[in-house]
């Protein structure tokens, strides 16, 4: 990556700040991706238990559905609400930002469960799950996608700052 300067020295093309200017937004999003993957996945699988419950049954599956809210969908109200928080980075805001259909999901259903019972929260998860399908299968990935080439694009712009001023 070096051109020859003669009597035998060699510079360096890019430095390693501007590299890592230009990494650094890629890396940021990509954690944030992470983090909306992570709790996209929660979702799905405690819909699927809970499916699966509200079918088959506690016993058989061995998932009461008080533990199903008590360890994922409350849990995961939190972690979306906690990814707002103001200290957070940009990307992790927008992310649970993407992600407050979920908080509002996991919330509604909890008010549910508190009001009408585990039975009927569970089976409005479920149905709002199946409704929300093509906003989790869909949407999601694509923002991620989009956020990706914006990190792409202003790692760029930090690269060549940082190039600029060496």
């Amino acid at each position: 990556m070096g051109h020859y300067l003669g009597v035998g020295n060699t510079v360096s093309f890019v430095s390693p700040r501007v590299i890592q200017a230009f990494l650094w937004p890629v890396h940021n999003i990509f954690l944030a991706i992470w983090i909306l993957f992570i709790l996209t996945c929660t979702y799905l699988g405690s819909a699927l238990m809970l499916s699966q419950t509200l079918l088959f049954g506690a016993k058989r599956t061995n998932t009461p559905l008080g533990r199903v809210f008590l360890e994922e969908v409350n849990p995961s109200a939190r972690a979306v609400e906690s990814l707002c928080e103001q200290h957070q980075t940009i990307g992790v805001r927008l992310t649970g930002l993407a992600l407050m259909p979920l908080m509002m999901l996991c919330d509604f259903s909890n008010s549910v469960v508190g009001k009408a019972g585990i039975l009927s929260g569970s089976v409005f998860f479920v149905v709002a799950g199946l409704c929300t399908w093509w906003y989790w299968i869909c949407v999601i990935p694509w923002l991620a996608a989009c956020a990706v080439g914006v990190a792409i694009g202003s790692g760029w712009c930090f690269g060549l700052i940082e190039l600029s001023g060496n």
